[in-house]
């Protein structure tokens, strides 16, 4: 027998036993099919699902914490929020804080009088 009609009799028969709106709303099938290796006979089946697991995208960043404490008295220690990669190491980290560092140092310097 074709695919479609098989599909279509195992859902009239899930819907003989569940007859429920959620599961007319929120259920589904798919196709499970099993091939022997020896005679190469394959056997389908349609199974019922009411979820269907998604991978979801993973974050490839990590976010630190990281307080800098100026050697010059005058300046407050600060705290910052850098990213960095998941898999990075310690060399990353000292970029990302340079990098905000050397913006607002610019600040620092405004803000302090000499």
């Amino acid at each position: 027998r074709p695919d479609e009609e098989l599909a279509d009799i195992w859902w009239k028969n899930h819907l003989k036993r569940d007859i429920s709106v959620l599961y007319h709303l929120f259920s589904g099938q798919f196709k499970s099919l099993l091939t022997c290796q020896t005679c190469k006979y394959a056997s389908a089946r349609f199974e019922l699902f009411t979820f269907l697991q998604l991978p979801l995208p993973e974050e490839t960043n990590r976010y630190i914490e990281v307080i800098i404490v100026p050697f010059e008295g005058a300046i407050q220690p600060a705290r910052l929020r850098v990213t960095v990669p998941k898999d990075g190491r310690i060399m990353d980290l000292v970029v990302a804080v340079c990098k905000i560092c050397n913006s607002i140092e610019t600040d620092f310097e405004n803000a302090v009088p000499e």
